[in-house]
Formats: C-alpha cells, sequence, structure tokens
C-alpha cells in the first residue's frame, strides 16, 4: 500500500505531538507545552518543509530525536556540548538533518534552531560557570554575536515563508532557553 503525500499541518502536528506522548507517557500538560513550542514543531516540520519523500516518518524521528536532547534524566546528558562540538555550530542539530529534503531548507531551519541553542548558552552562563558545565560561550570558543549574526545571515538568504509560519526569525531570536 503506497503511503499518501501529507503536507505539515496543524492536524498532522497534534498528531505527532499524540504519538510522542504516547511513547513517553506524557502527562496532557506536558503534550500541550510540546505542541506550544515552536522549536519543536519546527524540528517536526523540516522534513515536510524541506520535500522529504518520507517526511512523516522522519517529523516523528526528529520530533522524539529533540525530546531526547532536551530532556534530563533522558538523554540531555549525552547530547551536552563539549569541545569537539566547538567547531562548528550546527554539529549537534546535524542529527535532524537528512539526505532525502532540500538542503538549504534543513539547513535553514537548522541555522534557527542553533540561534536558540546560541541564546541559551548566554542565558545559561552564569549558571554553567558555576556548575563547571562547558559552555562554549562562556570559554570564549564562540562568539555569541558574530555567531548569530552568521545565521542569520544566511536565513535571510533563504527563502522559506511556510517555516516563516512555523518558528519565525523573530522567535528564534527572541528565544532564550531550549527547553520549552
Amino acid at each position: 500500500m503506497e503511503r499518501k503525500t501529507v503536507c505539515f499541518s496543524d492536524d498532522v502536528w497534534s498528531d505527532l505531538v499524540e504519538r510522542t506522548g504516547i511513547l513517553y507517557h506524557f502527562d496532557e500538560s506536558v503534550q500541550e507545552r510540546i505542541a506550544s513550542c515552536g522549536l519543536f514543531k519546527l524540528a517536526a516540520a523540516l522534513p515536510f518543509l524541506s520535500g522529504a519523500k518520507d517526511a512523516y516518518r522522519i517529523s516523528l524521528n526528529n520530533l522524539m530525536l529533540i525530546l531526547v536532547m532536551s530532556m534530563k534524566g533522558v538523554g540531555k546528558d549525552i547530547f551536552l556540548h563539549d569541545q569537539t562540538d566547538d567547531q562548528d555550530v550546527l554539529h549537534r542539530l546535524q542529527l535532524l538533518y537528512h539526505a532525502d529534503g532540500d538542503h538549504d531548507i534543513q539547513m535553514r531551519g537548522l541555522a534557527l534552531l542553533a540561534i536558540v541553542m546560541i541564546n541559551d548558552y548566554c542565558t545559561d552562563k552564569v549558571e554553567d560557570s558555576k556548575n563547571g558545565k562547558y559552555n562554549p560561550v562562556l570559554t570564549g570558543a564562540w562568539d555569541s554575536d558574530a555567531k548569530r549574526a552568521e545565521l542569520v545571515s544566511y536565513i535571510k538568504s533563504v527563502s522559506c515563508p511556510e517555516m516563516d509560519e512555523v518558528f519565525p526569525l523573530a522567535a528564534a531570536v527572541s528565544q532564550d532557553m531550549w527547553w520549552f
């Protein structure tokens, strides 16, 4: 049986959130928080926006992965930044990239996520210093303003109004924490 082609929509997003809620045994309030998080919605929308052939399948994978990357006690510790991630701001986010979709659209989405990641590092500098947690902004490995400017320039060079509806640049720039 051939799967029908589906576009990313509120119904698709609701279905994906519900499926992850079932898998992770999230209560309704956590599912509502996930549903309202533009960051997670973007990760799920990327396969659809980039025209991936198995967009629904990849979308569910992306949502599950970004949740694991974000959740303490599940996988956040495995995905923490270390010095090997310093050379490329998108390095840790590459797991959300799939060869099947449009490269520029996917990179634009990852750049939006990276802006939030950098903002989170800036927000966490004092706490990370106290806790001895590696932070590339705190150590000076990354110049946050220069990295953000580079990412914003790339985002503006790749038009995708559909992505702007899911998670606009203004939302990425103003969001100062990764977790929802």
